[in-house]
């Protein structure tokens, strides 16, 4: 697991994403939800509805559940959009954002 987000060294090989994509491209989208089983959710959603590759899925201090995504700008925030709204839909959903270059 990546200590940090900022150490790029962890993020997913771009070829994994496709011949097109470069790390200088890559977005990282974030969902954090009240359970982990709300953020299981999240999480099939957001593999499903887009191609992105979970960085990471942990626990956070409040008991809740974050998940991270990378891919392309609009696949990420695609997926960041689906795994709001599964959550949102079983009113789990703490916060959702995506990062752009």
């Amino acid at each position: 697991m990546p200590s940090s987000l900022s150490d790029r060294s962890q993020w997913p090989d771009p070829v994994s994403l496709g011949s097109h994509v470069s790390l200088e491209s890559l977005s990282l989208g974030i969902v954090e939800t009240n359970s982990w089983t709300s953020a299981m959710v999240a999480c099939d959603a957001m593999g499903k509805t887009a191609n992105v590759v979970v960085i990471q899925a942990e626990w956070t201090d409040m008991l809740g559940a974050v998940i991270k995504v990378a891919g392309m700008p609009s696949d990420v925030r695609t997926a960041v959009e689906a795994g709001a709204y599964a959550a949102s839909s079983m009113q789990q959903l703490r916060s959702s954002l995506w990062i752009t270059r």
